[in-house]
């Protein structure tokens, strides 16, 4: 034990490959005894992340002062210690709560609660993350075990593999992150770029038929030259249409 509460049970809480990708230096590298070891001892530290879905900087926005815990996040989570903030911006902790009621009534975080059990017990991380969805179309994920949202984060998202049967990520990367990736600058997975930016400003996340959207509004302008108090009819429907396209589901954050 490292931390009370933290036994060798927690380990699928801490990824070394995420924690070295934090160590730009290879400080940590050959860490003595062990890489989770030196994750405790160093405590909480921006963009260390010990696992690919606890970044301590998500969790500090919720819950400030956990930079400056004594205890680590791996060892707030092993204790669930930390509520309902959300450790990853597509993991959702009320949402998994919302589909899984009575963990609430235990001792086990959500989003260990996922890991282990998400795939068996068939529920999302996130309103805009299908794990059936992801495992049915993708049975090569499915057949090697992987959790799929962590397919998703290191190989799916580049690999063209949608995460939801109403998100188009392929779609989504040539209309809004393709010309940022041609300037030189790096981006997140589509639908992680989504949810931390895209949806609030209701970005289309399916396929859009770009010669009918223009279509749409410039006939939408040409009805407006005619008669610009139409503010309510059909010229208006048109454009708001065109400009705000229906995404085949809710808004995520309505």
């Amino acid at each position: 034990r490292g931390e009370a509460g933290f036994t060798a049970s927690s380990y699928p809480l801490f990824d070394a490959g995420s924690y070295l990708a934090g160590d730009g230096n290879n400080r940590l590298r050959h860490a003595a005894p062990n890489l989770l070891w030196a994750h405790l001892v160093e405590g909480n530290l921006t963009r260390r992340r010990p696992h690919l879905l606890i970044w301590p900087e998500e969790i500090e926005k919720q819950r400030p002062g956990t930079l400056v815990s004594a205890v680590s996040v791996t060892g707030l989570i092993a204790q669930n210690r930390l509520g309902s903030a959300n450790t990853h911006p597509l993991v959702d902790t009320a949402h998994i709560l919302s589909q899984c009621g009575w963990l609430a009534q235990t001792t086990r975080h959500p989003l260990r609660h996922y890991l282990e059990s998400g795939v068996a017990e068939n529920f999302d991380p996130h309103p805009w993350f299908s794990t059936q969805f992801y495992l049915y179309a993708n049975p090569d994920v499915a057949r090697s075990g992987m959790n799929p949202l962590l397919h998703y984060l290191r190989y799916g998202a580049t690999e063209g593999r949608q995460a939801h049967a109403f998100f188009n990520g392929a779609g989504y990367y040539q209309t809004y992150l393709k010309a940022h990736v041609l300037a030189g600058e790096d981006h997140a997975p589509e639908l992680q770029d989504y949810v931390q930016r895209g949806a609030g400003l209701f970005w289309s996340t399916l396929p859009q038929d770009d010669g009918l959207r223009r279509l749409r509004m410039d006939t939408a302008l040409a009805q407006f030259a005619q008669n610009p108090e139409d503010r309510a009819g059909i010229a208006a429907r048109m454009m708001r249409e065109a400009m705000h396209p229906p995404t085949g589901a809710g808004h995520p954050g309505l």
